[in-house]
């Protein structure tokens, strides 16, 4: 496991169930008609949307990045060396993060389901708020969470910092689950991350899960994507637990011996220059990818929605675009992946509690 991060208030440290921490941020966000609306009540999904998703637009019915990303089809920048072959991703973006520039796109804001590449969005609204110091107990309701599991067991004490690490390494709906409960629950903790995707203008994303977990509405885009990716590799704590390739999972008296989890990202492994990355797979939203990498003082980000395994895996399909992005030429783009707060945010507007960006403790 990796030591807790200097600074933390060892004194403060205690076991939690349900600790208010997103404290003045509200159940749910103000209607935005411009944005999909969660419903829980409906049936979850179970396939891609039938005629492919909808496509994103700011409030004002303008592009978020530009209106070069416009576009349901295929944009490159001028230039650029042919596509490789092999990417069968409905939707997918490569940009670069140091000029925010965008090299390629194909639907970039196409608003999909995003399975659990949405767990970037959880680490980035709960990484600044969260003690990484503080214990979480282990629930009933985190053993029987439906999908990937780290094993959480009840009775079992685990670290924020740790939750974290089973969060992206593992994908664990468990510590999703157990993270947004230290959080103050689940709904507070989907306001949270819905006004986060406000704030850094990832507009196409709707949050119904701290997990990925599909629910009707819930949606993002490979821009979103690129943009929620951009934020963690900036910041040295969130950078710090991307990097992560093993942990320490603690032995619980009775219930379970201590055992070691591996990420599931192979490109940390494969691919010189991985920042980091997060899967995701439901039925409903097929693969998805994200996925940052540093080559010769250089930074892109790449993302991948509803794309397949076979014949070319999605994690190769990610290895091969970054490829192309890094032989692509810098000093154009056809569009840009916004800062934050740039974009005019509902949430800011309707006095909504934004987290602020993390920061290193």
């Amino acid at each position: 496991m990796r030591s807790l991060l200097p600074g933390a208030r060892a004194a403060a440290v205690a076991l939690v169930t349900g600790v208010v921490l997103l404290a003045g941020v509200p159940a749910a966000l103000a209607e935005d008609t411009s944005r999909p609306t969660v419903d829980p009540a409906a049936p979850t999904p179970t396939a891609p949307q039938d005629g492919g998703p909808a496509q994103g637009h700011a409030p004002d019915g303008s592009t978020v990045g530009g209106d070069g990303l416009d576009t349901r089809g295929l944009v490159t920048v001028a230039g650029a060396p042919a596509l490789p072959e092999g990417i069968d991703a409905h939707g997918w973006v490569v940009a670069d993060l140091d000029t925010g520039e965008v090299l390629g796109a194909q639907d970039p804001h196409g608003r999909y389901y995003p399975a659990s590449t949405l767990k970037t969005l959880t680490l980035l609204t709960l990484a600044p708020a969260l003690d990484p110091a503080l214990v979480v107990e282990g629930t009933t309701e985190d053993e029987s969470v439906e999908g990937s599991r780290v094993g959480l067991v009840a009775g079992g004490q685990y670290p924020v910092s740790l939750l974290f690490d089973a969060l992206v390494m593992q994908s664990g709906n468990d510590a999703a689950n157990a993270l947004a409960r230290a959080a103050g629950g689940v709904p507070a903790t989907l306001a949270a991350m819905n006004a986060t995707a406000q704030r850094i203008g990832a507009l196409d994303t709707v949050a119904g899960t701290p997990s990925g977990l599909d629910v009707a509405g819930q949606t993002s885009s490979a821009y979103d994507l690129a943009l929620i990716m951009a934020q963690l590799v900036d910041d040295p704590t969130t950078a710090a637990i991307l990097q992560q390739t093993t942990a320490q999972m603690p032995a619980v008296p009775g219930k379970s011996d201590g055992y070691q989890i591996q990420t599931q990202n192979t490109l940390l492994t494969e691919y010189p220059g991985t920042l980091g990355g997060k899967t995701g797979f439901t039925d409903a939203a097929r693969h998805t990818f994200v996925a940052a990498a540093q080559r010769d003082g250089r930074r892109l980000v790449v993302s991948l929605m509803q794309t397949e395994r076979y014949p070319v895996s999605t994690t190769e399909q990610a290895e091969r675009l970054l490829d192309w992005g890094f032989a692509t030429p810098t000093g154009s783009g056809v569009g840009t992946l916004v800062a934050p707060g740039e974009v005019g945010s509902d949430a800011a507007s309707a006095g909504l509690a934004v987290p602020s960006p993390p920061t290193a403790r």
